[in-house]
């Protein structure tokens, strides 16, 4: 091997090792985004929390694009891999096949890294409706809700207590 060999086998390396953390990254927001599901799904029963749900949503479906495009863009990369090794077992490239063989481990670890990404991010916002106004009409509902509540504990407060002076008077 010469030593640019050695080089470009160390890119492949390190772009490899960089899929694998993207990997490793987008298979724990995968099942963060399961755990969060079973609380906030349930959460879509009113329309005032129901922007809880889609995000939960959202973020599942977010995830498991991405998850199933990373396993797209790997089943990809082991056909350009194989096509890309020099033939001949330990026979020496030539300068080309060397240069592309680095262009082809950083474009790659570039896609692997990008179309995963962008792709989660457009079905994410596709189906996760939350929004400043969402979120607004979220809390003043909620603000409502708790006046409601307020109003009606202080008159059962006022007509049980009414209710007790009647029955000391009598």
């Amino acid at each position: 091997m010469t030593p640019i060999d050695s080089i470009v086998g160390w890119i492949v390396v390190l772009c490899f090792v960089a899929v694998l953390l993207h990997h490793i990254m987008m298979l724990v927001e995968f099942f963060l985004a399961m755990a969060c599901g079973y609380v906030l799904i349930p959460w879509g029963i009113w329309t005032f929390t129901a922007p809880l749900a889609e995000f939960a949503v959202g973020w599942f479906f977010g995830g498991f694009i991405r998850a199933f495009l990373s396993m797209v863009m790997v089943g990809i990369g082991t056909g350009v891999f194989t096509a890309l090794q020099p033939g001949g077992g330990w026979a020496l490239a030539d300068w080309w096949q060397t240069l592309m063989r680095a262009v082809s481990a950083l474009l790659f670890a570039v896609l692997c890294w990008q179309v995963p990404a962008r792709a989660a991010n457009r079905v994410g916002s596709a189906t996760l409706g939350l929004t400043g106004n969402i979120m607004t009409s979220a809390a003043m509902t909620t603000a409502r809700l708790g006046m409601m509540a307020t109003g009606v504990g202080g008159s059962a407060i006022r007509g049980v207590s009414r209710m007790i002076a009647s029955r000391q008077g009598a």
